[in-house]
């Protein structure tokens, strides 16, 4: 399957790369703890793949490989 934007993830998929519930991604996120960019009139997120492994590493937070 083809990416539309590549080199990010849905907060769906983070949430599932580190088991934790969705509305921390969210906060993360509109906290900038995390960076990427809103879709779909301001509803959904995208964040860097690059940006949110970097955040997981520097707070020793578990996660799944993205493959």
């Amino acid at each position: 399957m083809e990416r539309k934007y590549e080199g990010t993830l849905t907060t769906g998929e983070a949430m599932t790369i580190c088991g934790l519930p969705h509305p921390i991604i969210i906060k993360w996120f509109d906290n900038g703890f995390i960076q990427g960019f809103r879709v779909g009139g301001q509803k959904s997120r995208r964040i860097y793949i690059k940006s949110f492994l970097e955040f997981l590493k520097k707070n020793n937070i578990p996660y799944r490989s993205l493959y």
